[in-house]
């Protein structure tokens, strides 16, 4: 690590002010850093593999002068994601802390959303940093994964460097680099390896309770070490979550761009719901003591000195003063300027102590009427107008794989396309698939094409008229063969059989015992799952229900008793619909049985869309707007929302308008139902007489028009 008189200046004083903390939970060291008002809910920030707890210095400096609590933690020696999971809850019980806003990089954003799958009643928001879903690209492109705990040292800090880009940059990226490697400097053998394992390690992130409001995806457009598409599975899974974007940063835009990353963050909490507290931040610094609000001090302010800062708070921005910043008018329900929606944001300036944040999108249908929101901020305080977006439909997915399975798609890419689609309506809530085993049997045609040619070249591997250019490794023991055969029964004779004894083990043991034993066997059974895998050929299905569990589905498999999925499909929309969980039903299904779920549905109110490669039928006819699978593909759902929302918003205005006549409610207002109350005459000269009077019949005009605006309080109202 760097000598402290070449390490930065503002680290040096961070280093200074801000303790470090040291505990042991478990067997697992933690270390980490924690400032800031302790009433405040904490953002916990989470590196990736070439980080510490040091890397956040600069969001730990400014963001608890603003009133925010920030923790930043690094990440201990665990071998896999169970042991993860376990350690951080163990680790917020022991601060103390129920519920969190993490901020993840890397890994430490995979690991974040690991954390949020399995506990998500402690996480409340996320924001994601150039990081990913799922680490199968980084597992194979790392073979020697199994010997990375008898690895040296000095070669696993070099193959770590080795994803930073080197080469020329500009200064502050130059000098975010620098600091990066003297902190990967300062890790152990042992740091590493467990942190390489975890990237290796078999995982992907599954649905999340969270809304993805709650979520914001910050990267950066330059360069960063995680591989693009990558980072599109992950806009692609978050389709309604916020996106900032930085220009430039690097693989550490944190350090690089500290001040735009932190204006991030603070928009991010401040969406949230996260309240700052400023004043106990000034009264502390005036008590000149940690821990103590400084109360007494506070209330001992003059007059005077209240005044000038009232005076300088309500400064315009036609002050000649050059250190004032522009500000910017609110939006009122009287201004002829369109709103602006507020998906992404946009910095006009991006000094701490002076700077101006106005919330920009795209146009997008969803947004068109949400309020234009400004964020303010001069000196040492902060200026909010008011956010009230529209709330969004809550739509919910249901898939009947039994009778439609993805035949012509690959299963989680027609799932992420589905996803995408079902978005544009309104906030997806729930997404669920039902099918019996016989339809997790579904293989596309090309792997069965590719299953003949295998056995075929297996058969002349045998006679020993076909070699292998490469001989066969076995995944477990790197044992090699020159007969593709021979390999599989080794693998099952030998490894399957092993697995299967651990396997018995655990399920027979109990308590403690199972905890340790699961410990004790987990990289042995990840190292066979990811052997197994490439070896064995998978007796039933291709895997469809781990790829709709990638994208995000919840599958449930049911009896194969006739219509079972069927019957478990309908229980659960009717559930859903009688707990008024969602608005909008997606249904992905051909058959006509749903018809009469669909007529429920629109009998209370609800839209319904359905899926499906049939052209005709009962389900079509009966949805307010069908797809094929596609059109869904293509996107025609997302370019036709604006058309079909307007539809469904005339519907409703519409019914609003509906009256029809109820004697019962006439009899409460205490009219008669077919009787005039009065007796009407008509004499000679066609006057009309009423009652004996007289009555001009004059020419009013048209019968519905209204003369004037008194006459609308006596007519009927609607029922």
């Amino acid at each position: 690590m760097k000598g402290v008189s070449s390490a930065p200046g503002d680290y040096v004083y961070f280093k200074s002010q801000v303790p470090l903390h040291k505990i042991p939970i478990g067997t697992k060291q933690w270390r980490y850093y924690d400032f800031g008002p302790k009433t405040v809910p904490p953002l916990i920030c989470i590196p990736g593999i070439a980080g510490t707890a040091d890397v956040y210095y600069k969001q730990i400096m400014a963001l608890s002068m603003k009133g925010y609590r920030v923790i930043s933690v690094d990440i201990p020696r665990v071998w896999n994601y169970h042991e993860w999971i376990q350690a951080f809850e163990k680790f917020l019980d022991t601060i103390d802390v129920h519920h969190v806003h993490l901020y993840g990089t890397s890994l430490g954003g995979f690991l974040a959303q690991l954390f949020a799958h399995h506990r998500p009643r402690r996480v409340k928001s996320l924001v994601l940093s150039n990081t990913y879903l799922d680490t199968r690209t980084f597992a194979a492109a790392m073979p020697w994964a199994p010997f990375v705990s008898w690895t040296p040292s000095f070669l696993l800090k070099r193959y770590v460097l080795t994803g930073i880009r080197d080469g020329p940059h500009e200064p502050f990226i130059a000098d975010s680099v620098d600091f990066a490697v003297s902190q990967v400097e300062t890790l152990s053998k042992d740091d590493l390896a467990s942190r390489l394992t975890l990237t290796v390690d078999a995982a992907s992130v599954g649905s999340l309770l969270l809304s993805d409001s709650s979520i914001t995806i910050m990267d950066t457009n330059d360069y960063c070490a995680i591989p693009q598409h990558l980072k599109d599975e992950l806009t692609e899974r978050y389709p309604e979550a916020r996106r900032a974007y930085l220009k430039t940063g690097g693989d550490f835009p944190f350090l690089s761009r500290p001040d735009e990353v932190n204006l991030h963050l603070q928009l991010h909490l401040r969406r949230v719901g996260v309240e700052p507290r400023p004043e106990v931040v000034k009264s502390t610094s005036k008590g000149g003591t940690d821990g103590t609000d400084g109360s007494s001090q506070s209330k001992k302010k003059t007059d005077e000195e209240k005044d000038d800062n009232n005076n300088n708070m309500h400064q315009g921005s036609g002050s000649s003063s050059s250190d004032q910043s522009p500000t910017f008018p609110e939006s009122s329900g009287s201004s002829n300027d369109p709103p602006l929606p507020t998906d992404t944001v946009h910095l006009l300036s991006s000094s701490m102590d002076n700077f101006v944040l106005v919330q920009l999108a795209a146009p997008d249908s969803e947004t068109l009427h949400e309020n234009r929101g400004t964020l303010i901020g001069s000196g040492s305080g902060f200026s909010f107008s008011s956010i009230n977006p529209k709330p969004k439909i809550r739509v919910g997915v249901w898939w009947d794989l039994d009778n439609k399975p993805p035949a012509s798609f690959p299963p989680y890419d027609a799932a992420v396309k589905l996803r995408t689609a079902a978005s544009s309506f309104g906030s997806v809530k729930l997404m669920a698939a039902y099918a019996n085993r016989h339809a997790f049997s579904y293989v596309p045609l090309e792997v069965r094409e590719q299953r003949k040619d295998r056995k075929l070249l297996n058969q002349l591997e045998n006679k020993g008229l076909v070699k292998p250019p490469e001989p066969y490794f076995c995944g477990v023991c790197d044992r090699r063969f020159y007969a593709n055969e021979k390999l599989i029964n080794h693998f099952k004779q030998i490894h399957e059989t092993e697995n299967q004894k651990r396997m018995r083990q655990i399920e027979s043991s109990k308590g403690h015992q199972r905890v340790r034993l699961v410990a004790k066997y987990s990289m042995k059974i990840e190292k066979y799952k990811r052997a197994a895998r490439n070896i064995l050929t998978p007796k039933e299905g291709y895997g469809l229900a781990d790829e709709l569990k990638r994208a995000g589905f919840w599958v449930k498999m049911v009896s194969d008793k006739p219509e079972a999925a069927d019957k478990a499909l309908k229980e659960h929309l009717v559930e859903m619909m009688d707990k008024r969980e969602v608005e909008c039903v997606v249904l992905v299904s051909d058959d006509s049985d749903y018809a009469g779920i669909l007529w429920e549905a629109k009998e209370r109110c609800l839209r319904t869309v359905v899926i499906g490669d049939s052209n005709e039928g009962a389900l079509k006819r009966v949805a307010d707007v069908a797809y094929s699978w596609k059109e869904v593909v293509m996107g025609k759902a997302k370019k036709e929302v604006e058309k079909v929302v307007g539809k469904w918003n005339d519907r409703d205005v519409l019914k609003k308008l509906e009256w029809s006549y109820d004697p019962a409610l006439e009899k409460e207002r205490g009219g008669s139902c077919g009787v005039w109350d009065y007796e009407f005459d008509c004499d000679d000269d066609g006057e009309l007489i009423e009652n004996g009077t007289e009555v001009e019949i004059g020419d009013g005009g048209d019968w519905w028009k209204i003369d004037n605006e008194d006459s609308v309080g006596s007519s009927r109202p609607c029922r």
